[in-house]
């Protein structure tokens, strides 16, 4: 008993290959040169596989990092074009920190604003750093 996902039997009605079909003497596409007890095909074989292991070294040593660098890159503009989508487009606020300067090892206090968008942002800036010279609280 079972249950079939359509309602039809499927048959593979492509040519099946014989075994014979099948080219015996290379491997991975390379070509048969000869046997091991052969000199040109032993020479051959070690320069083919030499060529072979110093492509795969180079694609490991140079397009592997240039692929991990454009990763990097692609990655990079991802992350700032979404802080640009959601501080600028989407208007998410600003945050404006106002600190005093340590003079001793323990922290300054400090305060903080929330404003969206970039040009009021500038503006409470420029308001609160007037009103901080002054010495007078800014008002939020």
């Amino acid at each position: 008993m079972r249950r079939r996902w359509i309602h039809h039997r499927l048959v593979w009605r492509g040519r099946r290959p014989d075994v014979d079909d099948v080219d015996h003497t290379t491997w991975l596409g390379l070509p048969d040169f000869g046997d091991a007890d052969d000199a040109f095909g032993c020479v051959g074989a070690i320069a083919v596989w030499l060529v072979v292991g110093l492509a795969v070294a180079g694609l490991l040593a140079f397009v592997f990092p240039a692929l991990m660098l454009v990763l990097d890159v692609v990655l990079f503009v991802v992350v700032v074009g979404g802080g640009f989508v959601g501080k600028v487009v989407l208007r998410r606020p600003w945050t404006i920190e106002a600190a005093e300067i340590a003079t001793s090892r323990a922290p300054a206090p400090s305060r903080e604003w929330k404003v969206s968008g970039w040009k009021a942002s500038n503006q409470a800036i420029d308001r609160i750093a007037d009103h901080l010279a002054a010495g007078v609280e800014p008002a939020p």
